[in-house]
């Protein structure tokens, strides 16, 4: 396995390592009425203004406990994290044990479909909706 797809591999699973961690902490340490609470966004805290993404552990947790409505309402972009925290492990897996390419394929397919101008400034705007959202909520 060369050393460049390590990198990918390695980058990735520190990168589950942290949200399944990140959840598990919050999870041990809240109850579902502190949903409400949590919190660790340092651009919230450095500015008072919550940023797109504000919202989307208390989004994830919600989809744990099956409050599926509460979860989009926290931050719709939960929903894609929840999804890549239960798909990557096993694209990672799946790799390893085969010895495919899925994981670095999909990424510079994801990577190049944004390359379309079309696609990135529709990504953009939705960022941007979601950001005027979460700060109209107050979140």
């Amino acid at each position: 396995m060369p050393l460049q797809r390590n990198r990918y591999y390695l980058f990735a699973a520190g990168l589950l390592l942290l949200g399944y961690g990140w959840m598990l902490y919050l999870k041990m340490s809240h109850n579902n009425k502190a949903l409400s609470s949590v919190g660790l966004c340092i651009f919230k805290q450095t500015t008072g203004i919550p940023c797109p993404s504000c919202g989307s552990s208390r989004s994830v947790l919600a989809i744990t406990h099956g409050q599926f409505t509460e979860a989009f309402l926290w931050n719709p972009l939960g929903y894609m994290i929840a999804a890549v925290l239960l798909i990557l492990p096993f694209v990672i897996l799946y790799d390893l044990v085969y010895q495919q390419k899925v994981l670095i394929n999909s990424y510079e397919r994801i990577e190049n479909l944004f390359r379309k101008r079309v696609i990135l400034f529709s990504a953009i705007t939705l960022i941007i909706a979601n950001w005027i959202w979460n700060i109209y909520k107050g979140v």
